[in-house]
Parts: structure tokens; C-alpha cells; sequence
């Protein structure tokens, strides 16, 4: 029961990570991709720390964050974490849909009596969707692997299927974390898979 329910909150938070980072994605993308703001560049290159600052770093930054706001050890504390490292593949899978997309049919369809809103909703979400199907898979294998920051974010009550193999490899060797193990890795080709059949059906 406890390896199920680590698998459980494993799927949990991948879920809310991936909800999360693939809206605040499109929008940060939107905005980075259309914006032409100052600082632009030096946002850009925030959103993307994650991906070249080691992991342990902003683990620990992120854990004595949490204790001082109380939320260590927590479902939100989980969520803010995988989110942070989610974030970037998100940004950049969106980001380059948008760079591929002509904007000129979403200004039509705005010319057409449809509001800005609505267009993005109805014309270019649609016309982006592999980007937006690239971010939700990434976003999900990024939290439903991640380890360091789970550790960190961990407590007795509320562990993650990676933390629980993690902290049973420390204890005892059991073919319990063989078989956790090769569920990790098969749910993670099955995602790959899928990902690549859409890529080619998107092709055809």
C-alpha cells in the first residue's frame, strides 16, 4: 500500500505540474515571443535558469524558502518545485510553435469580429497544439522522474514514487525497487511513444 500510494501522489503532482506549466507556458511564451517589452531577454533568460543551474542548488534555495514559509513537506511545496524545473520545456516547446505559426490568421480572425482572447483560444492553440502536447509530456516526465527535489520537498507522510526507491535502496535491497524501477522507466517509453506518433501523424 505505501508503494501505491507514492505512485498515487507521483501521478497527482505530475498532473498539477503539467496543467500549470503548460498554461503559465503559453502565456509566458505569448508574451516572450509577441512582447516587445524591456527586459525581455533577461526574462527569458530567468525562465530558463533552471535548466543550466544544478539541480542541488535550488534545492536547497527552494527547501529554506518552504521552511520559512511553512509549506515544507507539503503537497503545494511539491508543485512550486517541479514546477520551476518544468517551466523552461514548457516555454520552449511553445516558443518555437509560436515562431512557426503565421500570425496573420489570428489577426484575420480578429477582423472577423473575434477578440484577441478568443482567436489565441480558437485559431492559434489549435494551429500550436504539438508544441502544446510536447509541453505537457515533458512537463509530466520532468516531475514524474524528478529525485533531488523531491528528497528535499519529501516528509514520512508524503513521498514520491522516486523518493520512495531512493530511501528503500537505502534501507534494504528488495525486488520491490526492481519492479518500481522498470514502472518508471515503462511509463516514461510509453510517453516518448505516444509523443512520437503525434509528431507523425502531425507530419502526414
Amino acid at each position: 500500500p505505501r508503494w501505491l500510494y507514492s505512485e498515487l501522489t507521483s501521478l497527482k503532482i505530475a498532473a498539477i505540474v503539467t496543467v500549470l506549466s503548460v498554461v503559465i507556458g503559453f502565456l509566458a511564451a505569448l508574451g516572450l515571443n509577441r512582447g516587445n517589452f524591456l527586459g525581455r531577454e533577461a526574462l527569458r533568460a530567468l525562465f530558463l535558469t533552471p535548466m543550466i543551474l544544478p539541480v542541488v542548488v535550488l534545492a536547497v534555495a527552494l527547501y529554506a524558502l518552504f521552511l520559512r514559509l511553512g509549506l515544507a513537506g507539503t503537497t503545494i511545496a511539491f508543485v512550486i518545485a517541479h514546477l520551476v524545473i518544468a517551466l523552461p520545456f514548457s516555454i520552449i516547446s511553445i516558443g518555437n510553435a509560436l515562431e512557426g505559426f503565421d500570425k496573420s490568421i489570428e489577426d484575420a480572425a480578429i477582423l472577423c469580429g473575434a477578440n484577441p482572447w478568443e482567436a489565441r483560444l480558437r485559431i492559434t492553440v489549435p494551429a500550436i497544439s504539438h508544441g502544446i502536447f510536447g509541453a505537457a509530456v515533458f512537463s509530466f516526465l520532468a516531475s514524474w522522474d524528478e529525485v533531488v527535489l523531491a528528497i528535499f520537498m519529501a516528509s514520512p507522510t508524503l513521498q514520491t514514487l522516486p523518493v520512495k526507491i531512493w530511501a528503500t535502496l537505502r534501507q534494504d535491497l528488495t525486488p520491490v525497487i526492481a519492479a518500481a524501477s522498470t514502472l518508471l522507466i515503462a511509463f516514461t517509453i510509453v510517453l516518448m511513444l505516444i509523443a512520437a506518433l503525434f509528431h507523425r501523424r502531425r507530419k502526414k
